[in-house]
């Protein structure tokens, strides 16, 4: 027994110090202050997982093309400064409904090309001063209209190549007036279905980008 305590202690002291050594490896110092904690980089780490010991002075985290598959739940639990987020380039599919709570300054969430089929409608029930939201190369086949209901501040969405054959009238209705909206690339529906869909783009050509 104590032998298998022991070499269970000595694993979890490895994978600390390998946590910790390649969470080093991701800072970078302040533009403006010189000090460390104003960005995160750990672009191409190899990582499974979001780190748990990142800075709570965190404004900006990359973890961009690295191997995490999912968010849990309170993700970024200690990161209530963060303001931009960018988790594009993993091979998330599953994305919890509390995982992004206390990321109440996050204006920029990059998403893109991963994996996700679904998006539960409060995912994103935390980040009301959302600004810019990337979903695009995903494989989105529908999207819940309450999904966007938590996003008043939102100014940018990009659902692009996704596998949307449309969009319901309630999702559009919800858009916030000022948000632009990225939508080729999905493998629209050539059925009475599309109308609403089409209806709004014709209404609202100014918020369209590349369809």
């Amino acid at each position: 027994m104590s032998t298998n305590l022991n070499w269970i202690c000595n694993m979890c002291n490895l994978v600390s110090r390998k946590l910790a050594k390649d969470l080093a490896l991701c800072y970078w110092r302040h533009r403006r202050t010189g000090k460390t904690g104003g960005g995160v980089n750990c672009t191409g780490k190899g990582l499974r997982f979001v780190p748990e010991n990142i800075s709570p002075l965190t404004t900006t985290l990359v973890l961009a093309r690295n191997d995490i598959s999912a968010l849990q739940p309170n993700s970024f639990r200690r990161l209530a400064r963060l303001q931009r987020l960018e988790l594009q380039n993993n091979v998330i599919s599953l994305l919890d409904a509390q995982a992004f709570v206390g990321l109440w300054n996050l204006q920029y969430l990059d998403l893109s090309f991963n994996q996700l089929t679904y998006l539960s409608p409060e995912a994103f029930s935390s980040l009301a001063r959302l600004t810019t939201l990337n979903l695009g190369y995903n494989r989105i086949g529908n999207l819940d209209p309450d999904v966007l209901v938590w996003l008043p501040s939102l100014q940018k969405l990009f659902l692009n190549d996704n596998a949307l054959p449309t969009l319901e009238a309630e999702v559009l209705q919800r858009l916030p007036s000022a948000v632009s909206l990225r939508l080729d690339g999905n493998p629209w529906s050539c059925t009475c279905l599309i109308r609403p869909l089409w209806s709004w783009m014709d209404e609202n050509r100014d918020r369209i980008r590349d369809v």
